[in-house]
């Protein structure tokens, strides 16, 4: 993340030192805004309408644990698992609810940012210098965001994990994979 944290630098310093770019950082935040706004929907869609009726509907969770008791690690243990569906469930509630904090903080940063790209480039800021809390804030708003997916990808392997160990592994190594392919391979 310091490759993308250094860039967030440069360019907020690049938008605050020219008063004609701030119109095209604005946009920029808000593009970022939409983006976080749209995760943190998804966030909350998931996490309060779509896991808690899982949870608490019990042909639902029968149905689970019937499909957990097919993966062939558990066949071979005799088809008891060291946690039950529903736990795993909250488990993944709980990284998802993480997330969706993650998400909030960064839109709410993000907001933040705009007012400061224009104080930094003002003449009228009665000689106080913004600079500096707007790089900060835009590192940890992008650094938030950054989290947030993670941690929906951690959210997408643990629901993953209620079929079972098989499915748990299958989907760890291709969701790395593409992690890996995101973060470190040059487009």
């Amino acid at each position: 993340m310091s490759v993308a944290k250094d860039a967030r630098r440069v360019w907020t310093r690049a938008i605050a030192d020219n008063d004609k770019d701030t119109v095209t950082g604005v946009q920029t935040l808000r593009n970022s805004i939409m983006s976080v706004s749209l995760f943190t929907v998804a966030c909350g869609y998931i996490g309060a309408r779509a896991l808690p009726e899982i949870l608490l509907d019990r042909a639902w969770t029968e149905r689970l644990n019937n499909i957990q008791g097919l993966d062939p690690i558990l066949a071979a243990s005799g088809g008891v698992a060291l946690l039950q569906p529903t736990v795993k469930l909250a488990i993944a509630l709980v990284m998802l609810l993480c997330c969706f904090l993650c998400f909030v903080q960064s839109a709410r940063l993000f907001s933040h940012v705009g007012f400061l790209l224009k104080a930094v480039s003002s003449n009228k800021s009665d000689g106080r210098s913004f600079e500096r809390e707007t790089i900060a804030i835009t590192d940890c708003a992008g650094t938030l965001f950054s989290v947030g997916i993670r941690l929906f990808i951690a959210f997408s392997i643990a629901a993953i994990w209620i079929l079972g160990p098989v499915a748990l592994m299958v989907s760890t190594a291709v969701f790395l994979g593409g992690l890996f392919f995101v973060d470190f391979l040059p487009l």
